[in-house]
């Protein structure tokens, strides 16, 4: 009888350790979640809107604006503005802050604080608000894929 039952609580065990295990799941807001989503894949721009004064946002279509970002697991960055007339490129350093819900870049022509609105191993959005950034003062939102 005490063998049974000794039998019977380890098997218990075994199966709730088992549920345990299973049922663990990566946190997919960590910072190294964060960072292996943004890092190793080129960012494509897919979308760029500009808020208006009443708070909406309108989509810009302008071939101009079609934008390549890298970044590096090192903290460096390249990106790429592919126009008509040309390519232009940009390094420089990157850092995840305030609990990777800011982006700051560092570059010659990409600097500054952007808000992180959707990191996920498939999109990257951010806004940014800057006077005359693009002709606006209100804030422009950028949405890549890869």
């Amino acid at each position: 009888m005490k063998k049974s039952l000794l039998s019977k609580s380890c098997f218990l065990l075994f199966i709730i350790t088992s549920f345990s295990f299973a049922s663990c799941k990566k946190d997919g807001n960590s910072a190294k979640a964060k960072t292996d989503n943004l890092t190793g894949v080129t960012w494509t721009s897919s979308r760029i809107e500009f808020q208006k004064a009443d708070g909406t946002w309108q989509e810009q279509h302008d071939a101009d604006l079609n934008f390549a970002f890298v970044f590096n697991a090192d903290n460096t960055f390249s990106a790429v503005q592919t126009t008509p007339s040309g390519h232009y490129t940009d390094n420089g350093a990157w850092h995840l802050i305030n609990g990777n819900t800011q982006l700051t870049l560092s570059g010659n022509a990409y600097q500054g604080t952007y808000t992180v609105t959707q990191l996920t191993s498939s999109t990257l959005q951010w806004t940014v608000t800057s006077p005359g950034f693009w002709g606006t003062s209100n804030a422009v939102r950028e949405t890549f894929g890869h």
